[in-house]
């Protein structure tokens, strides 16, 4: 098992705002890879996850970066974002990331689990 001050950490980390971050680094800078910082981020979280068999810190961490991420973007769009995003709003765009990064987080700790229990 994890030390329990190392999780908190970990648990700390699902606080930040990754998904508006990226969609803000993307509309001012043009760039892609905060978007990759994120990816990293995640899985990084997603293994302190596993090794606690916690499925509850991904979704409710998920949970909490992404309202932290709408509210965000609620106060700090411009007008740019409106059209920069394209097919997608702002707030879809944020929706859509979020809901992908929690399934594939999802799918990992399963199968982390799934190859734990066969090790046994």
């Amino acid at each position: 098992m994890v030390k329990k001050g190392i999780v908190r950490y970990f648990w700390l980390g699902y606080f930040v705002p990754y998904v508006f971050l990226a969609m803000n680094e993307d509309a001012v800078r043009g760039t892609l890879w905060f978007y990759l910082i994120t990816i990293a981020a995640f899985s990084l979280m997603t293994a302190a996850a596993v090794k606690c068999g916690s499925k509850y810190m991904i979704i409710l961490g998920n949970t909490a970066s992404c309202l932290i991420s709408l509210v965000l973007t609620a106060i700090f769009q411009t007008e740019k974002w409106l059209w920069y995003f394209k097919p997608f709003g702002p707030y879809s765009l944020l929706l859509t990331l979020s809901a992908v990064l929690l399934a594939l987080q999802l799918l990992y700790y399963r199968a982390a689990i799934r190859k734990n229990r066969g090790k046994r």
